[in-house]
């Protein structure tokens, strides 16, 4: 992509169009994740190109995690004049948000309210005392409208996230795609408000562990349950 000219100076992509450049810088950087963190180096137009792909899936595994994430999303939303800062937030370009990290727990609702276009979010976390303490997850009223034929909306509860239930009332009604890591019987038993609650869902994926069909008794009692749903 260099080529020298007459007067021996090389100059980069010669005579290739701005959208040809832009494609191809796109596309390496969706294919390679550390590729798409050298591009934002380059100049403030490759980054503003670049960062969707940086900042399309994030996934905060720990506390430290949740804290050095909204640090820098908090820093980039303050004003700023330097041109390597688009005036489109990179939280914009969040579409799938994987939280594992157990807290903390007002900090990770900041990042989740920072993040408008989340299409798909996973949840490690207690939701039971992410509502007690009256945190919110986004709702359809807060999510950015988007086409109805690309309207998907992934929730993902796992581990921790609903080990006393699935609480519905954080949930948004707009949820298409549940994913349930059911740990204990009352877990499934909440299932049984899933339709009332979630009108549009149109795939449910459940995890079930082997422990909770141990037995011939058990194993009844859970398939007993589900039919209802």
């Amino acid at each position: 992509m260099m080529q020298a000219i007459e007067n021996n100076e090389i100059t980069p992509f010669p005579e290739l169009p701005t959208e040809l450049v832009r494609d191809i810088l796109e596309f390496a950087a969706f294919s390679c994740r550390a590729t798409s963190l050298t591009l934002t180096l380059v100049s403030s137009f490759v980054r503003l190109w670049t960062l969707p792909s940086v900042y399309n899936t994030v996934v905060l595994r720990t506390s430290g995690d949740v804290k050095s994430f909204l640090q820098s999303i908090s820093s980039l939303s303050t004003s700023n004049h330097s041109k390597l800062i688009p005036n489109v937030t990179p939280t914009q370009h969040v579409k799938h948000l994987a939280i594992f990290a157990l807290g903390p727990l007002q900090s990770i609702e900041q990042i989740i309210a920072q993040c408008p276009n989340v299409s798909s979010l996973a949840c490690g976390f207690s939701l039971s005392s992410y509502a007690a303490i009256n945190l919110k997850l986004p709702t359809a009223a807060t999510i950015v409208e988007i086409p109805s034929q690309a309207h998907i909306q992934e929730r993902h509860l796992l581990g921790l996230s609903c080990r006393d239930g699935i609480p519905f009332p954080l949930l948004s009604q707009d949820t298409t795609h549940l994913h349930v890591q059911i740990s204990t019987l009352q877990v499934l038993l909440s299932l049984l408000q899933m339709h009332k609650q979630l009108p549009v869902l149109t795939h449910l994926a459940l995890r079930i562990p082997s422990t909770l069909l141990a037995t011939p008794h058990s194993a009844s009692l859970f398939f007993q349950e589900f039919t209802r749903v």
